[in-house]
């Protein structure tokens, strides 16, 4: 009897925990660079750029979701909210994710997500990136602002 009390006690201590939880997932997208030469990283918001030797771009997304369940940030992806695409353009292979730019309301609230990106790109690339903010990693030439 005083091990079931103790037990009950120490969930009811932790049951006000068990709402601040914060989903969290690593997605990676390898892309072929298609025969280009350059790569136009058009992601808007904060990039962290590396160089690679393998021949084909990888953008890495951590996609946190402070104070929400898993089952959102899996419906999130399910609806294609994080998807990474690429398209041939005249300056090059444009990466983009375009679904990311639509505000998510989540209980009449604006859902607040955190995205840390990072691209690794073959060294022989030119990069260009129009007005995104940029971290570099490794020597890189070719940068361009537009």
């Amino acid at each position: 009897m005083k091990n079931l009390a103790l037990s009950s006690l120490l969930f009811l201590l932790c049951l006000p925990f068990a709402n601040a939880q914060e989903a969290e997932k690593l997605l990676l997208k390898n892309l072929p660079l298609q025969g280009e030469q350059a790569v136009v990283v058009d992601l808007n918001n904060p990039v962290e750029i590396k160089r690679w030797k393998r021949s084909q771009v990888q953008v890495r997304l951590t996609i946190e979701l402070p104070e929400q369940e898993w089952f959102l940030l899996k419906s999130l992806i399910r609806a294609h909210r994080y998807d990474v695409t690429a398209e041939k353009t005249p300056d090059g292979l444009r990466v983009s994710m375009p679904e990311v730019f639509r505000t998510v309301l989540y209980k009449g609230k604006p859902l607040a997500e955190n995205i840390a990106i990072q691209v690794f790109l073959p060294k022989n690339v030119e990069l260009k990136m129009p007005g995104s903010a940029i971290s570099v990693s490794g020597n890189l030439t070719g940068i361009e602002k537009k």
